[in-house]
């Protein structure tokens, strides 16, 4: 069993975006998640495989965030690269989503699960 399937059976959703092209990829796989899953307590998506952010990028992440953050779903981000990290450090989201958040494999964002799921 590796680490996407035992996340599964604790609540936890994991997405892999990969590529530059973020526009539309989250909101599609939130509308599919609605559909075919039960609403999840944590939500992983891996950022390793995307090399840059635009601006519009960065309001899709915010607006993801934001609805994670109404829907009760903590939100971990994995792996992601420099220019995308800068901009969300520059424009505020970094402390929006919290340190603890941001992780850079799947053994930190495994002890980051069972941090969420002991609270």
């Amino acid at each position: 069993m590796d680490f996407r399937d035992a996340m599964k059976h604790k609540g936890v959703d994991f997405f892999e975006v990969a590529g530059p092209f973020l526009m539309g990829t989250l909101h599609k796989y939130e509308e599919v998640m609605r559909v075919v899953a039960e609403k999840p307590k944590i939500r992983i998506v891996s950022f390793g495989k995307v090399p840059f952010f635009d601006p519009s990028d960065l309001h899709l992440l915010q607006a993801f965030h934001e609805k994670c953050q109404r829907d009760k779903i903590s939100l971990i981000l994995l792996g992601m690269q420099a220019q995308p990290f800068k901009m969300i450090k520059e424009k505020g989201l970094y402390d929006s989503i919290g340190p603890k958040n941001f992780v850079g494999n799947t053994e930190e964002a495994e002890k980051r699960v069972l941090q969420i799921l002991s609270k």
